[in-house]
């Protein structure tokens, strides 16, 4: 499997799958024996929650497992050129999380929530609502799941860098 495979086999089971399953089941059980005119705003509700559980346990669970994976899978990352978001991005994963966690609630509450509200969308039905919370997950899942992916290859890969330097030095 080349790098760029794994890239996608892991930003598709660890972060996009895990987060349509989740955000759908939520919608499913909230919405389950909803009589009443569905609207956005009765939907806002749940999308926030579950953008938040996007948003707190993605980055802190792929920060955790990633790099067991990529010991586990011994990729050579010695010719990978390192991202740039390594220099955006503090070192510490508990701080990555944070600011992950924090741009992933700016950027969904504005484009999943303020617009539509702005914009004056009423009344949906179930697929429309359904429709939203999954496109939801699928996004920002994969832009937190990019992120999350990179920079534990930095890190796995300056740390095996700096393992080979200790045992050669």
């Amino acid at each position: 499997m080349t790098l760029n495979q794994y890239r996608v086999k892991k930003l598709m089971t660890d972060f996009v799958l895990f987060n349509i399953f989740i955000n759908g089941l939520f919608y499913l059980i909230n919405f389950r024996n909803f009589t009443g005119k569905l609207t956005f705003d009765a939907i806002s509700n749940d999308l926030f929650i579950g953008l938040v559980i996007l948003a707190v346990f993605c980055p802190a669970a792929g920060f955790f497992n990633l790099p067991k994976a990529l010991t586990k899978d011994r990729f050579n990352l010695s010719q990978r050129k390192p991202s740039v978001l390594s220099s955006i991005f503090p070192k510490k994963n508990l701080y990555r999380s944070l600011i992950l966690s924090v741009l992933t609630l700016i950027v969904s509450g504005v484009c999943f929530i303020l617009i539509p509200q702005l914009l004056g969308i009423g009344a949906i039905n179930h697929f429309i609502g359904f429709s939203i919370k999954v496109v939801t997950a699928i996004i920002m899942s994969a832009i937190v799941g990019y992120v999350v992916i990179e920079l534990t290859m930095d890190d796995y890969q300056m740390k095996t860098k700096n393992e080979g330097v200790s045992e050669n030095g």
